[in-house]
This record gives structure tokens, sequence and C-alpha cells, in this order.
């Protein structure tokens, strides 16, 4: 009879994201990890294998969180405009860890990484592309009922709207104080709008 887990395994994945918000993946040791998850060597390497298939799994947990944080944010802001809205605003609380706001474990890996290791790459672009889908769904809700404008495809506008995001995040990392958020998701709006028929 197996002998049954003393942990559970969501419980410290968690904490290990925790880790991996603070310290990036290079700089988290594997005592790191076994402190702030909790869990003896043997146990950690059993599960979750060594630092990277531990990291990975955190990263594959961290992304399934983060699209259901998105889904949800959709759900209640009721139009495409509002989301960017939503999305745009709260950018500051997404680059800064701390207990309320976690910040976003893809977004660092896709600085840390870069694309040097192929498979974090690949995690990295599904979660984009499944992120994408929930703005497109949204935006094709509202170009059927002529809120957004039928001028653009809703995925070449979902696209634009998430790297424009991304590139404020980068930007913001390196100058908090950048002052240009709010005059580009104007833009953003003036963009969506749907124009008056001729």
């Amino acid at each position: 009879m197996a002998r049954k887990r003393e942990f559970d395994e969501v419980e410290v994945l968690d904490r290990a994201i925790l880790l991996f918000l603070e310290k990036g993946f290079e700089a988290a040791s594997i005592h790191d990890l076994k402190r702030v998850m909790g869990i003896s060597t043997s146990s950690m390497y059993k599960v979750f294998g060594d630092k990277r298939g531990t990291f990975l799994k955190a990263l594959a947990r961290f992304c399934e969180l983060e699209q259901a944080r998105l889904s949800l944010m959709a759900q209640r802001s009721g139009t495409a405009i509002q989301l960017i809205d939503d999305m745009f605003d709260s950018l500051d609380d997404v680059l800064h860890t701390t207990p309320e706001n976690q910040g976003s474990l893809a977004f660092n890996t896709m600085v840390e990484f870069g694309t040097r290791d192929p498979h974090v790459t690949q995690v990295i672009f599904d979660h984009y592309f499944k992120i994408a889908g929930i703005i497109i769904d949204i935006l094709q809700a509202d170009q059927s009922a002529a809120v957004v404008t039928m001028q653009f495809d809703a995925d070449h506008l979902a696209h634009l709207i998430l790297c424009t995001l991304y590139g404020l995040a980068a930007v913001k990392r390196a100058q908090p104080t950048y002052a240009y958020t709010q005059p580009i998701k104007h833009l953003v709006h003036s963009l969506l709008e749907s124009s008056p028929s001729a």
C-alpha cells in the first residue's frame, strides 16, 4: 500500500511561486525551496524533480491562476473597454510582489529566461495565447453588439493590446514613474471605440 503524502502539493507549489517571484529562478536555491515549501529533499525530488522541475510545475500552476484571474476580470468587467481599463490600471500592482498582489511569475520568467530554454518559452507562449483568447472573446462579443469597432480583426486587436501591456510593463519595471500609461490607455480606447455609421 502506497504511503500517504504528508503535504498538499498545491499548497507547497504556491509557496514555491512566492519564492520564485521574490528571487527568480537562478537566485533561488534548493535550500531556499526546501525551507519555503516545508518539505524534505527526498520528497522534493520524488514529487517535483530538481529545481527546474519544481520551477516548471510552479510556473504551470501560476499560469493557470493568472488565466483564471483574467477570465474572472473579463466576466466582471462586462465590456472590452472596461477590461482594458482594469488591465492597464492593475499594471503597477502586477509589477510588485506584495501580500495582496503577487506580481506575475509569467512576466518575470519571460524577462529572466528570454528564449534560452525552449520548454519554458513554449509554456510562456501557450499562456500568452490563452490570455489573448480571453481578450478576443470579449472583443468579438462587443463587436457583435457594435460597441467595439469592426474595422480591425479582434485577434489583431487583442495582440496589439497584449503587446502594449507587456511593453509598458517592461518600461515601468525600469522606470516606475513612467508617466504615459494613461495616455496610452486612452489611445487604445480610441482605437476600439466603434465609429458612427457614415
